[in-house]
């Protein structure tokens, strides 16, 4: 789809980031289609990396090891039931809760908050105003603001179909498909980067391109599913290459959920260095 979907843009080149389980899906993006980064300066950045629990050894993701897939398939339902009436009631964050009994998917979710949405401090408009670019500046400084905004992204969330949370959670638990896809196969994240380091060096698309790239993770100082463990060993597997440049880094006061609040600097540093890396960037020459 993302090949299709930048030719449809007239977007040739792009660099990429993935938050938690998207890692999965960033691997396969760079391994089947690595010719798609910025030939001059490929980068790739890496946020909270999702790590399987065999590796982090965290005991409430092993439990899930005992559960029958049907009863992750319906995650999304649960994971619903939960924000809109568990969560309002008492004042828990959008982390995970465990203990729910599966008797709760069953129950019928209220109505989402988007006719919420239309505020009656919202004036109507009279028929000939026009349009009305009038931009509202909001207090990101300002810690009640922001806490605000987070209750607000996750109703709005939740007012749309979150079905495919359970396909997504199957798959980060190894319960449903491989993470591979057929074009390039690789079985887990450490096979991922041998294989990434030699496309890099060999693959015939990167002909002239630059045969270095840097690669960012910026990981949560608190990590509720991937922990100390899974952190080390994400950092551990990719060794020194002469194909990429590994960096990593622990945001203070960050969490699995929020890693990329602008509030913690992450997401502006890493919007940084994309800036950097097209800047630097020079035309390529097509080989004859």
């Amino acid at each position: 789809m993302v090949p299709q979907l930048l030719a449809h843009l007239n977007i040739e080149h792009v660099s990429v980031a993935s938050h938690s389980g998207g890692d999965i899906y960033l691997m396969n993006l760079i391994l089947a289609y690595p010719h798609l980064l910025n030939p001059n300066h490929p980068y790739i950045c890496f946020f909270a990396p999702w790590v399987h629990y065999s590796h982090t050894k965290m005991t409430h993701l092993q439990a899930t090891g005992l559960l029958p897939a049907s009863l992750i398939g319906k995650m999304g339902p649960v994971a619903r039931f939960i924000n809109q009436n568990v969560v309002p009631l008492v004042g828990l964050s959008g982390t995970l809760v465990q203990g729910i009994s599966t008797s709760l998917s069953r129950s019928s979710p209220t109505a989402g908050p988007v006719a919420l949405a239309a505020s009656e401090t919202i004036e109507p408009r009279e028929p000939n105003d026009g349009p009305r670019d009038t931009l509202y500046d909001v207090a990101l400084d300002d810690p009640k603001v922001v806490d605000d905004l987070r209750n607000h992204i996750t109703k709005f969330v939740f007012a749309e179909s979150v079905d495919g949370v359970s396909m997504d959670t199957q798959m980060f638990l190894r319960r449903s498909v491989p993470w591979s896809t057929p074009i390039v196969e690789w079985e887990d994240l450490d096979d991922a980067v041998q294989l990434l380091s030699k496309t890099i060096g060999e693959d015939d698309r990167l002909a002239g391109n630059r045969r270095v790239w840097d690669i960012d993770c910026m990981h949560a100082e608190q990590d509720q599913l991937v922990g100390d463990k899974g952190r080390d060993w994400f950092n551990a597997i990719w060794v020194p290459s002469q194909s990429y440049d590994y960096k990593n880094e622990v945001l203070p006061g960050t969490d699995h959920d929020l890693l990329v609040d602008p509030a913690f600097g992450g997401s502006e540093k890493w919007l940084q260095r994309v800036s950097e890396s097209w800047k630097t960037s020079q035309p390529v020459v097509a080989a004859a």
